[in-house]
């Protein structure tokens, strides 16, 4: 009897067991969804907004919140689109057409995804890039010239123009690398890259420019303008040098040295593995300190902040669909938009 006693009692206690599992999980069934809402885990979980690419000519914007691609502007024959930059205020766009035939490259104003109007066109123009203010877009204008053209890159020269295309003007006479000039916040400074691999801020009433990164390339601009990410490699002072050299030598000379098979050759080719990947740094601004938080990836073009300055969004092009991927700046972990391409341009509320 007590062997009988003690066994009922066992399988009462099993059965409040059973019957108190069983209201824990009813419970976090019902409850995950919210649960997940507040507490996400994961990169993509935490991304706020859209981004904007260029993919095979198509302006595409990328839904975070519901991971949907959604064609903006679709690929013709007439608008071959490049590059892009979208105002701050979402409703317009500046894009970069491809020249073609007869017709010369062209920057073309998008009113709220509408009216399509040629606001400049010249021999040589890109990299579109929107005012904090809308007020003005600064852009490069690279005239192709035989004799400095290298690693097929020509002078770029920073410029100044109105969304009407009015006030067309210079800014500044340093040869430039052909990277998106980026604004600070305050919509009067711009950063940009020379071709001897340095950042400067550039004042752009004045005219005057500050360096502050030695050998770096493609700087953006944080929204708060405390922060420059930016893409450079750690390399001694000697190959820093003959990077240098190498990126500003003819392209009469380059060719000859590509078709020798020799010491030379063998330097140039090791040389040019350094235009292919890159580390990501940040420039603070207040004190000049740099810090990388990537390893090298197969980056060229600038990264892109997110609304908050949390994140940053970039393509690795060691897949030629341009995979993307985001960054948490604070930890440096990565994270891959699965199944979405293209060159990212911005990345919105």
């Amino acid at each position: 009897m007590i062997g009988l006693e003690r066994l009922n009692g066992l399988v009462g206690c099993n059965m409040k067991n059973i019957l108190y599992i069983l209201i824990i999980v009813i419970s976090v069934l019902v409850f995950v969804p919210s649960i997940k809402a507040v507490n996400p885990k994961g990169i993509m979980n935490n991304l706020i907004g859209f981004i904007e690419v260029v993919d095979d000519f198509d302006i595409q914007r990328i839904s975070f919140a519901s991971g949907r691609t959604t064609e903006i502007l679709k690929k013709n024959s007439a608008y071959l689109v490049m590059d892009f930059d979208m105002s701050q205020n979402g409703k317009d766009r500046v894009l970069g057409i491809m020249g073609f035939k007869d017709l010369p490259p062209r920057f073309i104003m998008c009113s709220n995804g509408k009216e399509l109007k040629t606001i400049l066109s010249k021999k040589s123009i890109t990299k579109p890039s929107f005012s904090p203010d809308g007020e003005n877009i600064a852009y490069l204008s690279c005239p192709y010239d035989r004799a400095t053209k290298v690693l097929g890159y020509d002078d770029c020269y920073l410029f100044l123009v109105k969304p009407d295309g009015s006030s067309d003007r210079k800014v500044l006479d340093t040869p430039l690398m052909p990277y998106k000039p980026s604004w600070f916040p305050d919509g009067k400074r711009l950063v940009v890259t020379t071709r001897n691999f340095d950042v400067y801020i550039v004042n752009i009433e004045s005219g005057e420019k500050k360096k502050i990164i030695d050998f770096g390339i493609a700087p953006v601009v944080s929204h708060d303008g405390k922060t420059v990410a930016y893409l450079s490699n750690e390399v001694d002072t000697t190959t820093k040098r003959k990077i240098i050299d190498l990126y500003n030598i003819p392209s009469k000379d380059y060719d000859e040295i590509i078709t020798e098979a020799g010491d030379r050759q063998k330097e140039l080719m090791k040389l040019g593995q350094y235009f292919l990947e890159h580390s990501i740094y940040l420039h603070n601004i207040d004190t000049g300190e740099n810090k990388k938080i990537t390893e090298r990836v197969w980056v060229e073009q600038p990264a892109v902040w997110s609304p908050d300055d949390k994140y940053l969004v970039y393509n690795d092009r060691r897949a030629v669909v341009n995979d993307i991927f985001v960054l948490e700046v604070k930890t440096g972990e990565k994270e891959q938009l699965k199944g979405k391409h293209g060159r990212v341009m911005v990345w919105r509320k």
